[in-house]
């Protein structure tokens, strides 16, 4: 816990125990009718709907040209009271058990709205006005400016909170895709930070709430779509808090800012920047390019590698129109850059099956000592110059592909809706059909019958194992594709057709290279 959260629960408790903690009622002005404004951001990144009671959002939409689904996307969650862009004097549990707003007087320029109204607390006025900007790609600059028009100090004290904003950016309605990971972090100046806000406990369903003082931006997101509340200020207490959690949780942000004092005939300003939009690194990375980083030490080698694995994938699709080819050739890229590998792999796994009568030599003297068949086996291996793990070097220099890709795929809206044959999105799961809530997803199933393929024939090449290790090899290389098999199940079909293009290759690979006779050297028995 930081020192500034100390201090300010510290200030919180002192004022309850001195008892300046007081109840104040407060009445907002009412201008007149309600109305509604249409703004919209100069690129057309974002468009609000923006009503005079409380100047809170009735339709929130972002322009869905940057992805293959060309359709705005609403963001508006019409359920709950709560609404992006409220405003209200008072606490958060106000903000969402009291639907009293003032009704303001507007007046709008482009993409500008300035909205002036006032409330009594106590018996003392406050002037309200809140500028609303949108800008390019999906930004919303808020600056509410208080002003005190009397000649005493005005206090703003409701159980320590002065006033509270909310950005409810409804992500739930947005997704297509039941692997969705919705996230919840938020950034304390040091490092970024999950809000345990649907974590549950050992002994207990989610939490509803979760209050944090040392915030200086905080997020809600899942794999495509990004909302940021940036508060440009201090003494803030964030509020994540739950609406509706499972596959299509609703988790809104309040913003509540500790009591203060307003000055005679002075005001008070205070400047906010919100994001909602695509979770879009060129977009936002430059602020806050933590949201993209990779975990712990993996960061310096996974980053350069999905940012290299972006760039290839943005300048393919644009060349080639399909998602699904640019996987194919990405596939045949990485495969062809890693053949010198590959072959050398295929070369040391053809060497094993052909010492394998010496190794059943070898187990006939020296089975009944195990550790001497080990020496035995070792000096033979390297007499022949033969690597059993030799077959898992080009593996293991892939994975830092295949997450890289993973991420890419997971987390690409320009892919999102993207299809190719049957598939209809290639960051979703191939599902062709549902059984109850069974996805029943085809191209794991092709990619494990490859697999299977491949370990066979592997297999027969090998000949019938002699002892306990080689058959238990022989047994966990079966099991292997069904591991994958349960792994690849609910991952992005994209990443799916990406290593089932590399086992067709590596399929081919070995084919041709067990068809050459001199591809290794005659072993003498």
């Amino acid at each position: 816990m930081s020192i500034k959260n100390i201090s300010i629960k510290l200030s919180l408790l002192l004022m309850l125990i001195s008892g300046q903690v007081f109840a104040q009622e407060v009445t907002y002005s009412k201008a007149g009718d309600t109305k509604e404004y249409l703004v919209s951001s100069p690129d057309n990144s974002l468009k609000l709907s923006i009503s005079s009671l409380g100047g809170r959002t009735s339709k929130i939409d972002i322009n869905g040209s940057w992805n293959r689904i060309s359709n705005d996307i609403d963001m508006q969650d019409r359920s709950n009271q709560l609404s992006a862009l409220d405003f209200v004097i008072g606490t958060y549990t106000e903000l969402t058990t009291n639907s009293n707003r003032p009704v303001y007087q507007v007046s709008q320029k482009e993409n500008t709205l300035v909205l002036s109204s006032s409330a009594m607390v106590g018996t003392q006025r406050v002037n309200i006005q809140r500028t609303l900007v949108l800008l390019d790609n999906g930004r919303i600059k808020e600056q509410l400016v208080l002003s005190n028009p009397s000649g005493t100090d005005l206090k703003l004290d409701f159980e320590g909170i002065a006033f509270t904003f909310s950005s409810l950016f409804d992500i739930s309605r947005a997704t297509t895709n039941n692997s969705n990971i919705p996230e919840y972090k938020y950034f304390n100046g040091e490092k970024l930070e999950k809000a345990n806000i649907n974590g549950g406990s050992w002994f207990g369903g989610p939490s509803p709430s979760v209050f944090l003082s040392d915030v200086q931006w905080a997020t809600v997101a899942d794999n495509f779509f990004l909302t940021i509340v940036h508060p440009q200020f201090d003494n803030t207490v964030v509020v994540y808090h739950g609406l509706e959690f499972g596959p299509k949780s609703r988790v809104n942000i309040g913003v509540q800012v500790l009591a203060t004092n307003i000055a005679p005939k002075q005001s008070l300003t205070y400047d906010l920047d919100y994001y909602v939009g695509p979770r879009h690194e060129q977009i936002v990375g430059a602020i806050y390019e933590k949201l993209f980083a990779w975990p712990f030490v993996f960061n310096w080698m996974l980053k350069p590698i999905e940012n290299g694995t972006t760039w290839m994938m943005t300048t393919l699709v644009d060349k080639t129109g399909s998602a699904g080819l640019t996987l194919i050739l990405i596939a045949i890229l990485v495969k062809l850059l890693l053949m010198p590998l590959s072959i050398k792999s295929a070369i040391s796994m053809k060497k094993m099956k052909d010492l394998q009568p010496k190794l059943n030599k070898l187990q006939e003297k020296w089975g009944h000592d195990p550790q001497a068949l080990q020496v035995k086996t070792m000096e033979l291996y390297k007499s022949e110059k033969a690597n059993p793990l030799g077959g898992c070097l080009p593996l293991l220099l892939q994975i830092p592909v295949f997450f890289a890709l993973f991420r890419v795929l997971s987390r690409s809206v320009e892919l999102r809706g993207a299809g190719f044959l049957w598939i209809s999105d290639l960051t979703t799961p191939d599902s062709l059909f549902m059984i109850g809530t069974f996805s029943f997803n085809l191209l794991p199933l092709i990619m494990t019958a490859l697999q299977l393929v491949t370990v066979v024939r592997q297999q027969g090449r090998m000949g019938t194992a002699q002892n306990d290790m080689q058959k238990q090899m022989q047994t966990q290389s079966y099991f292997m594709p069904l591991i994958f098999l349960f792994l690849f199940w609910n991952m992005p079909s994209g990443l799916v057709l990406y290593w089932t293009v590399q086992n067709i290759f590596s399929i081919m690979e070995q084919e041709v290279i067990n068809s050459d006779k001199g591809t290794t050297k005659k072993i003498s028995y």
